[in-house]
C-alpha cells in the first residue's frame, strides 16, 4: 500500500518516450496516470530529450479525456527547441481534480522534419484545503517556493 494522507503535494510524472508520433496506437502517443485525491494543478514543467526540427510540435494534457484548456492545446513546442510555450488558456484555471480521475499526456502534432525524441511533464498536484488554494497554475517550474532556497 502506498501511503500519501499525510502529502500535502504528489508531483505526476507523464513521459512519452522515443521518436515522438501520432500515430494511433503507436507507444511513443501518449501516457497517463489516476488523480489519488482531491486536488488542484498547481504547476507544470515539460521538457523533450531532444528537440525535433521543422514545424511546431504540440501535446496536450487531458482530464478525463478532456483538454483543459479553452482552446489550442497546453503545450507547444517550437522547431529546434526543448523548452515549450505554455498556454494561458486553462479553463477554469486552475484546473481541479477528483480522487480517481484520469490525466493524459498525448502528443496533437509533430516536428515536421525531424520529430523530437521522449517528452517528460511533471504535474504538481496540491491536495484539497483552505486558504489560498486556487492560485493559477504556474508554469516551467515545480512551483516558485521550490525554485529558489534562501
Amino acid at each position: 500500500m502506498i501511503k500519501i494522507r499525510n502529502e500535502g503535494e504528489i508531483l505526476i510524472s507523464l513521459q512519452i518516450n522515443g521518436t515522438q508520433t501520432i500515430a494511433a496506437g503507436g507507444v511513443a502517443t501518449t501516457d497517463s496516470a489516476v488523480i489519488p485525491f482531491a486536488s488542484r494543478l498547481k504547476a507544470i514543467l515539460a521538457r523533450e530529450g531532444v528537440a525535433g526540427t521543422g514545424t511546431t510540435a504540440t501535446a496536450d494534457i487531458l482530464k478525463n479525456g478532456v483538454t483543459m484548456v479553452s482552446s489550442g492545446t497546453l503545450l507547444s513546442y517550437a522547431g529546434g527547441t526543448n523548452v515549450p510555450t505554455y498556454s494561458a488558456n486553462l479553463s477554469p484555471n486552475p484546473p481541479t481534480f477528483a480522487k480517481g480521475d484520469v490525466v493524459q499526456l498525448k502528443n496533437i502534432a509533430v516536428n515536421g522534419t525531424t520529430a523530437a525524441v521522449d517528452q517528460t511533464v511533471i504535474l504538481v498536484l496540491e491536495r484539497a484545503r483552505a486558504g489560498s488554494w486556487n492560485d493559477p497554475v504556474q508554469f516551467d517550474t515545480l512551483g516558485a517556493d521550490s525554485d529558489a532556497i534562501s
